[in-house]
């Protein structure tokens, strides 16, 4: 028997979602296996009296039940930062890229995990190192932006000390493989399968023909420094934890001490994954006459 937490978004509009963590809750209890909720799980079903604390989260949970889109994944991802908690992504979200599970196939891959027949898919991190400030890790992204002033900024990025590129932008994304398929594929930046080990840096609307992606072997530690003519700039972590920088800021980032273990039922590959919800290689539609 194991312990369960599910982590659900407490701001979903999905009506899935209630009645999914109920059909959860009363597996659990058929089965013998424990049933817990995060606290923002328990108030948005009304069971106050299954809730963890956060800080009780790493010690005594076995599977935390990501059940919502990919931002719960990442959100649950930092709940379970530094642990050997997996991570179980049931969709009840839109996209769901890093989820496993559709809500036709919870019933059958419960029996599943109970039984033990998955497989655990580990991802890489980063860690961002900023003075004064004590940053998740980032299972997608590290972002560095304008902020709210459209004017851009200039970004200066250092590999192992050595420097790489000056960009006049409008930001710089470092990138996971896991998040090689975010907001990195939203500015050019290349597709890596997950089970690889890297970093990613994606410049965001650089000014001139040099703004190309980089991608650096894991062992990299990229150091940052950013100048804002404005005044200001903003450090976003998978695009959930935010910091305000002042005119001149430096941060560092390198691969993270830890991975995220992600649950994995299917036999589907990264391939076909892409193919599937992101429609990647399928060809244009047209009307037809």
């Amino acid at each position: 028997m194991a312990t369960f937490l599910i982590n659900a978004n407490p701001k979903t509009r999905r009506p899935e979602t209630i009645p999914a963590a109920q059909k959860i809750i009363d597996w659990g209890e058929s089965s013998g296996n424990v049933i817990r909720l995060t606290k923002n799980t328990a108030d948005l079903l009304g069971r106050t009296d299954q809730a963890v604390s956060d800080s009780e989260i790493q010690d005594s949970i076995d599977i935390l039940i990501s059940l919502g889109g990919d931002g719960t994944i990442l959100s649950s991802a930092r709940m379970v930062a530094g642990s050997n908690i997996l991570i179980w992504g049931v969709n009840t979200g839109t996209l769901g890229f890093l989820t496993e599970t559709s809500l036709v196939e919870l019933e059958a891959d419960l029996s599943k995990v109970a039984e033990g027949k998955y497989q655990i898919d580990e991802r890489m991190t980063l860690e961002t190192t900023l003075e004064g400030h004590d940053l998740p890790l980032a299972l997608n992204d590290v972002v560095i932006d304008r902020g709210a002033v459209s004017r851009i900024i200039t970004v200066d990025m250092f590999a192992n000390s050595m420097p790489i590129a000056t960009y006049q932008a409008d930001g710089l994304i470092l990138a996971t493989p896991t998040g090689s398929t975010a907001y990195s594929l939203s500015v050019g930046g290349p597709i890596l399968a997950p089970s690889m080990r890297a970093i990613i840096a994606s410049p965001i609307s650089a000014f001139g023909f040099y703004g190309r992606p980089f991608v650096f072997s894991e062992n990299t530690e990229l150091e940052v420094r950013v100048h804002s003519a404005h005044g200001k700039s903003a450090l976003t972590i998978d695009g959930q934890s935010a910091i305000e920088l002042p005119e001149l800021a430096r941060f560092t980032v390198k691969k993270g001490k830890s991975v995220v273990r992600l649950i994995r039922f299917h036999d589907s590959s990264f391939y076909q994954v892409l193919r599937d919800k992101l429609h990647w290689g399928e060809p244009p539609h047209a009307d037809s006459e």
